[in-house]
């Protein structure tokens, strides 16, 4: 079992003073055979994450730009979040407050280098080499296991990880802080230094707040571990209610966060499209989709198959599963030997993590960004199974044991990295938004050579090809302001200038749309940008318009602004609905009961929808639900056997997060027509606006 191999035999104990007493001493000084592995260890995890660190993955994902762009922002701003807070907790990504502690550690490095795609991907490496230790540190002091040095090179060569580790997703700091939450409440467990145990909170809660999918994670950890341990916290009271005060203490952001913006997780939920918001389903259909997701998550196949095509191109390395397949019979056996200890508060804690690390995931969908904190417990357990399969070497001096393991391994990682950096890039033939989303560098390249080429240029880049495409951009071209997202479709729907050095950059699709466009003459391609396989990815386009485009814009605009009517039930009640033209959504959207479900003008404003009922609609009032708006809502009623209009005027002078205005009447009318007319005075006349539910009080 664990620590039982032995290296050489001792020599015998030298004479005092003599020749042998000072190569005794000498010898004493050397560095310890398990210490020079794990140092060397972590040299190896650095060398083999900065080496091609721009190269792979092989596209700088809109998500990891968003880190550093967040930070610039929030330099400029005094350190103010958009809306005003100072230090903010949360900041907003794809329409969810979910970034955090990943922002803040960008301040510096944004403000010492500015933006770099290098400098935003090494921040995060640098927290994940600080995982790589943690987790050699719990075999060591946690575990007790010899080979402890071995849990750094296991973590490092799962697949999972080796990519991830090479990003700057906020998923790669959370799992590190729940490493040493783990590492820092075993060191609390083993009762010699108690006051550990506010390391531990102070680490959990830093992995609270870097992740939302960790949430659960950490606070179902923190459950678990004090009802395992529940004698030993009542031995050590006074500890543990200094640790709870601590906790309290690093709630209070997260509380502020409450009170200035509500409760956010319903509505994170469904901005991922969650099953536990989806109105259609029932407690029992819902808790029958948690099982299987978080059956799923626990899956071998889920987390060995390299086929199992769970998750997107851009997090999966071909031929690999998230866990490496040969370690499995270990990760087997290292279960084995934590059940048969189950006694041991340590032991314990590897499977509470193991049980744990799913629930992120199966509140939405499996997924490894969601799932990545398994790669710890695994890791864990993979080295106590290689530590338990060596102990039948135990009588081999052991140093003959420990290198050879290390240099397996090692050679392991750099078979991997030059895999990934020499065939990466052709792993996948989806390059475009719903796969690798590539084109980060080749865009910032291009738009940096073209406007050395043409100082007074401008350059116009399509959104179509990645999440977060603005931030990509900015981080990209330095936060260049000749530079700017914008899709061509807004020079096809209205005529906008196009001066002389504007430079487009669209998708293959886009091209082949303009190419036929009586609307453009003198389409000129200055370049094409490939993918890694040779096929066109972007197009680089000088445009001007033809001579027919004047009278193009004409005939749409006039087939635009024509009012559209449809049948559809309000209340329950049949009704037919006036409405301008929409860019997003269906009309029957405002009429749902769900305020997820936007609408947005394709050139109105204002947002004039009109409600006429066969038969008179009793109600004492209407309750209208928009997005952030400035400006006046307008609601006109007629009552059944009346000509004259009732007119009632609500004023947003201020920007409002996601108003619900209630507009009562002042007494029940029997409603014939209700038109209500949603005005953004920020917006111009043909501008866009959202609207989310419009409901008659009965």
């Amino acid at each position: 079992m664990s620590g039982t191999l032995t290296d050489a035999p001792s020599s015998p104990p030298a004479r005092v003073g003599g020749a042998a007493s000072i190569s005794n001493r000498l010898r004493a000084r050397r560095p310890d055979l398990d210490a020079l592995l794990f140092l060397l260890a972590l040299a190896l995890f650095l060398a083999t994450r900065l080496w091609g660190l721009e190269r792979f993955p092989i596209t700088f994902f809109g998500d990891e730009a968003i880190q550093s762009v967040t930070a610039a922002d929030l330099i400029a701003h005094g350190f103010r979040g958009p809306y005003g807070e100072l230090l903010p907790t949360y900041f907003e990504n794809g329409g969810a407050f979910n970034l955090s502690v990943s922002v803040y550690l960008q301040v510096i490095p944004h403000a010492l280098f500015g933006f770099s795609i290098f400098v935003t991907r090494l921040t995060s490496v640098l927290i994940a080499l600080t995982a790589v230790a943690a987790v050699a540190l719990i075999l060591r002091d946690g575990l007790r296991v010899r080979p402890w040095w071995l849990g750094a090179l296991v973590l490092s060569i799962t697949p999972a990880w080796f990519l991830h580790s090479r990003t700057a997703l906020e998923t790669v700091i959370a799992v590190s802080f729940y490493a040493w939450f783990l590492y820092c409440y075993l060191r609390y467990r083993s009762g010699t230094r108690p006051l550990w145990l506010f390391a531990a909170v102070v680490a959990a809660a830093l992995a609270f707040y870097s992740y939302s999918p960790m949430q659960v994670v950490v606070v179902s950890t923190t459950a678990l571990l004090l009802l395992s341990d529940a004698r030993f916290h009542r031995r050590h009271a006074r500890t543990l209610l200094g640790g709870l005060a601590l906790a309290a203490l690093l709630s209070l952001p997260y509380l502020r966060f409450l009170h200035q913006h509500g409760f956010d997780g319903a509505r994170h939920l469904r901005v991922l499209d969650s099953y536990l918001v989806d109105a259609d389903l029932g407690t029992s259909e819902k808790l029958g989709r948690f099982m299987d997701e978080y059956a799923r998550g626990l899956s071998p196949r889920y987390w060995y198959d390299p086929n199992e095509g769970q998750d997107l191109l851009r997090h999966r390395m071909k031929g690999y599963g998230n866990l490496l397949l040969a370690t499995l019979p270990f990760l087997v056996a290292g279960l084995a030997v934590c059940l048969v200890r189950i006694r041991s508060s340590a032991h314990r804690a590897v499977v509470i993590a193991l049980v744990c690390a799913p629930l992120g995931g199966a509140l939405v969908t499996t997924h490894i960004t969601r799932d990545l904190v398994l790669v710890v417990p695994a890791a864990l357990l993979v080295t106590l199974g290689i530590d338990l399969a060596l102990n039948v070497l135990r009588r081999v001096p052991w140093r003959y044991v420990a290198i050879p393991v290390f240099v397996v391994l090692g050679a392991g990682q750099i078979v991997m990295l030059h895999d990934a950096l020499a065939n990466g890039p052709r792993w996948y033939q989806g390059y475009g938004l719903y796969g690798m989303q590539f084109g980060s560098h080749q865009v910032g390249a291009a738009a940096r050579r073209y406007l050395d080429s043409v100082p007074d240029g401008r350059v116009v880049v399509s959104p179509a090809w990645a999440n977060n495409t603005d931030r990509i951009v900015r981080l990209v071209t330095d936060d260049d302001d000749r530079v700017a997202t914008g899709s061509i479709e807004g020079w096809r729907f209205r005529r906008l200038p196009i001066p002389d050095g504007l430079l487009f950059v669209v998708t293959p699709a886009e091209y082949a749309i303009i190419r036929d466009d009586r609307r453009f003459t003198e389409q000129r391609v200055l370049g094409i940008l490939r993918y890694p396989d040779g096929s066109p990815g972007f197009y680089l386009l000088r445009l001007h318009y033809s001579r027919q485009a004047a009278a193009i814009f004409a005939r749409e605009k006039v087939a635009r602004s024509r009012p559209v009517q449809e049948a559809v039930l309000v209340g329950g009640q049949p009704a037919v609905v006036t409405y301008p033209q929409l860019s997003r959504g269906r009309i029957v959207d405002v009429f749902d009961g769900d305020p997820f479900t936007l609408v947005r003008t394709l050139e109105a404003n204002p947002f004039v929808v009109r409600i006429s009922f066969d038969t008179a609609r009793s109600a004492r009032g209407i309750e209208v639900r928009l997005p952030s708006l400035q400006g006046v809502v307008t609601l006109t009623v007629t009552e059944a056997g009346r000509r004259a209009p009732i007119v009632f005027r609500r004023d947003l002078p201020e920007v409002t997060v996601d108003p619900d205005l209630s507009i009562p009447f002042g007494r029940r009318l029997a409603v014939a027509t209700a038109e209500v007319a949603v005005q953004d005075v920020r917006q111009p006349r043909d501008g866009q606006v959202h609207v989310a539910e419009v409901i008659l009080e009965p």
